[in-house]
């Protein structure tokens, strides 16, 4: 403190000095403090004190600092009514130790350093900010928020509860997957829910899903039902919604649907499912034409709620509109023998990826060829015609591990018709089979034929 900062030092400078997270001369400024308590004139006992903050280092010298000269200048107020030296230091006290509590938790990015003199907005950017699910992890940014709204006396509750209500509503985009809270707002809601009374968070979700008087959109009653579902321990979460735990998840699961329904824009629809799935199942299929998401939306439904007959009648309509992933959960639930329709089906699963793939195959064409390959452990019909014409697709494209994988499928006469494979190295195919390893489990067996092919298929 006696080593004076030069007056022509420059803002750079002192932007380069360290903050210090410890206070190395606060017994000095108390004692200070005590001296200018003897000097009659408040005016020369204020500055002195305020000359001695400008002499401290940055950091908690400084915080200790100019709590000392606001705790002065409260007395000169009460002494002095009107002056205005208790406002100025009160605002540098606050933003001094608002700038403290940012370096503590090792955040004092420029973006927030702005925002130290604007304690709501930046307690709504530090709980907002992209890296802040990355910040909870080393930090308790709860408690940091807390002193944030002490410093500088706002209401730390109500801007927890301003901050739910902001995720809840969040704009709902038509491209989005799912109308539900996404991973990084169902994780900072549940964050900040922590740091409140835990019967007041439950009755604020369960008031917003459940209140059929109120005017909430269906999106933010199911993200509100999905936050009490997910944040909320379960018993509070049951004694609060006065309803068992799996009415509630029942509840979860139409809204989530109705959000669906509500988007197509089908409210007769809407009615019907509340009472009777399958009627409104069946109501849906007759309007949803040619319409992607309708028949989307349909097929998640017929796989939810719908019998082997209504899925009969849905796989021919998401085979004529490509929906091919669609298919697959629907597929997978018929039990009768497979016919020709159920062949067909299965059939353009598994082919269309590499039909459509080019060389060179690029990671997204390659990832939905393995995701076809991992069907068939599961796939009840297959001909080796179908996987010969996967492995003539994986040569034009040049991806030789994959067309390796079909090979434990085929039967040994249908291997044997394979030139290419006659024709290519064995120690090539095994490397490029190593190379899939990581992503599909299906390479051992290929690997097993490999290696036990006869002299006639290896070089």
């Amino acid at each position: 403190m006696t080593n004076r900062k030069r007056a022509d030092s420059n803002e750079a400078d002192l932007k380069d000095e360290p903050w210090r997270l410890t206070s190395q001369e606060e017994p000095l400024l108390r004692t200070a403090h005590r001296c200018v308590r003897h000097i009659a004139n408040m005016e020369w006992a204020g500055a002195c004190l305020f000359y001695a903050l400008q002499g401290c280092a940055r950091g908690a010298d400084q915080v200790a600092a100019a709590q000392l000269c606001y705790q002065f200048s409260q007395r000169w107020a009460t002494l002095q009514p009107g002056n205005r030296a208790v406002r100025q230091m009160e605002k540098l006290h606050s933003s001094l130790s608002t700038r403290h509590v940012l370096y503590k938790i090792e955040w004092a990015c420029e973006e927030l350093i702005r925002l130290s003199t604007e304690p709501v907005q930046l307690i709504n950017a530090l709980y907002l900010h992209p890296k802040f699910v990355e910040k909870i992890t080393r930090h308790d940014i709860n408690r940091a928020a807390n002193e944030i709204a002490d410093k500088n006396n706002v209401n730390i509750s109500s801007i927890r509860i301003q901050l739910l209500e902001s995720i809840l509503d969040k704009t709902y985009k038509e491209n989005n997957v799912s109308p539900g809270l996404d991973p990084k707002d169902l994780i900072t809601a549940k964050y900040i829910l922590k740091a409140t009374c835990p019967k007041m968070g439950a009755f604020y979700l369960s008031r917003i899903a459940f209140d059929d008087e109120s005017d909430y959109n269906k999106c933010k009653k199911l993200r509100a039902l999905q936050c009490l579902m997910s944040a909320v321990e379960p018993e509070t979460a049951v004694k609060v919604a006065r309803r068992e735990r799996h009415v509630l998840w029942k509840s979860l699961i139409e809204l989530f649907y109705i959000v669906h329904l509500e988007r197509i824009d089908v409210p007769w629809v809407i009615a019907t499912f509340l009472q009777d799935k399958t009627l409104a199942l069946n109501q849906l299929l007759q309007v949803s034409g040619n319409n992607i998401e309708s028949l989307k939306i349909a097929a998640e439904l017929a796989n939810k709620f719908g019998d082997s007959q209504i899925i009969r009648e849905l796989i021919p309509v998401l085979m004529r509109a490509s929906l091919f992933e669609e298919m697959i959960p629907l597929l997978l639930k018929v039990q009768n023998p497979p016919d020709n329709m159920i062949y067909s089906a299965w059939r353009a699963i598994m082919l269309s990826p590499f039909q459509r793939a080019d060389y060179p195959i690029t990671d997204r064409q390659k990832a939905k060829c393995l995701n076809a390959l991992n069907l068939l452990p599961v796939c009840p019909v297959i001909k080796d015609d179908d996987l010969i014409e996967i492995w003539k697709n994986c040569i034009r494209c040049k991806c030789l591990g994959l067309g390796c994988l079909v090979l434990p499928y085929m039967t040994a006469q249908a291997r044997q018709s394979l030139t290419e494979l006659k024709k290519i190295d064995k120690r090539t195919l095994v490397i490029n089979l190593k190379n899939l390893h990581n992503e599909t489990y299906l390479v051992s067996g290929a690997m097993f034929v490999l290696e036990n092919l006869t002299p006639k298929l290896s070089r």
